[in-house]
């Protein structure tokens, strides 16, 4: 057992490594152990520091320090942990390279999707709007797809979880198992950021799985025209289209942090609807939408509403879900120019091309009298 005095331990900017050289995995594996482990060393040192969003890589289980008042009992920590494992491990603080939390005021095409849950209405009060509740096989392949997405040559990929980041791609951590990015997702009361991030120039893409089945896509790059970042939004689409309750891709500002609920459907819903009301309303998707897009996946029930898609193209990915876009696409990737009232938001589509289509879709966009499911 050793421990690493290379540095000094900073609160919320280290992290250990908990590996067994000769068998990674036998470690590795021992998830309650783990946990006893920490919790133990934290009563003992009475309020020391103690380690949280533990994550399983091909190196051990790794996690960051956490409430380190200082660096003294930060190291007792340390030792106190590394003590309980005997000859069995080698625990070791690893510096954590820096977040960048990249920021693009420019407006980037984005996509929000909606994945069928399961049952919310048997969820405890206190649950409901809190939880992924998407079923595992399709969460796994979801995992899968976004990890693969996000794969650009040079760029490093970052996993945050609950506002605890962890860089992936280093030679220090690994690679944490599909096995534990799914676990982290379906975890009550998170969102799972995962982001892949190089410079010169920025290039940056983000898919972020928030509660109740959303997920919002990005990809934030000088070098792609709107109708690449087009189809590398429906490629996303594509991962599982029998899943989906509901898409749609508008525009939103660049940066690593948007989530489902962006500007757009904070500001610009119809029928005086503002974004908690569509939040209540959630299980409502699969046939309402929020508003006309450009381009949208709609099922079945959304088609049945609709007044009139003669100006639309309809191509069905998947038995009752259909990708709808417009036939006349390029007024609808058009970046919006800033608000007028508010320099940090965009301004909302022309009135003339969100209100042609808003009469199309008819009485598929959500009215304002429509039942609330559930308090978010």
């Amino acid at each position: 057992m050793t421990v690493s005095r290379e540095q000094t331990i900073r609160r919320d900017d280290w992290y250990f490594v908990v590996s067994d050289p000769s068998s990674p995995s036998a470690v590795a594996t021992d998830y309650e152990r783990t946990l006893r482990i920490a919790e133990e060393t934290t009563s003992d040192l009475g309020g020391a520091p103690r380690a949280g969003q533990w994550i399983p890589t091909d190196k051990g289980w790794a996690a960051k320090l956490e409430a380190v008042a200082e660096p003294d009992r930060a190291m007792a920590w340390f030792e106190a942990f590394a003590g309980r494992w005997a000859d069995q491990a080698v625990v070791q603080p690893r510096p954590r390279k820096r977040y960048s939390r990249h920021r693009d005021p420019r407006s980037t095409l984005t996509l929000g999707a909606a994945y069928t849950t399961n049952d919310l209405s048997v969820l405890a009060p206190d649950d409901k709007g809190r939880t992924w509740a998407v079923p595992i096989e399709v969460t796994h392949e979801l995992a899968r797809r976004a990890a693969a997405w996000l794969e650009l040559e040079g760029a490093t990929t970052y996993y945050t979880h609950s506002e605890h980041t962890i860089v992936w791609s280093t030679p220090t951590l690994g690679i944490p198992p599909l096995r534990s990015l799914v676990e982290a997702i379906a975890e009550p009361y998170a969102s799972t950021n995962l982001q892949s991030l190089r410079t010169g120039p920025v290039r940056h893409r983000a898919v972020v799985f928030e509660r109740e089945g959303r997920i919002a896509c990005q990809d934030v790059d000088p070098t792609h025209s709107t109708r690449e970042q087009l189809d590398l939004l429906e490629e996303c689409i594509r991962w599982q289209p029998a899943a989906l309750d509901y898409a749609f891709i508008t525009f939103e500002p660049g940066g690593a942090e948007n989530v489902w609920w962006g500007q757009y459907v904070h500001y610009f819903l119809p029928h005086g609807l503002s974004e908690p009301d569509l939040r209540e309303r959630r299980s409502l998707l699969s046939s309402y939408v929020p508003d006309a897009f450009g381009v949208q996946v709609l099922t079945d029930a959304h088609l049945a509403r609709a007044n009139d898609l003669s100006d639309w193209s309809i191509e069905e990915i998947a038995p009752g879900r259909h990708l709808v876009s417009a036939r006349e696409l390029d007024p609808w990737l058009v970046a919006p120019s800033p608000h007028p009232q508010a320099e940090h938001m965009m301004g909302p589509p022309p009135a003339e091309l969100v209100g042609k289509a808003r009469s199309d879709f008819g009485d598929m966009i959500l009215p304002s009298e429509a039942p609330s499911v559930h308090p978010g």
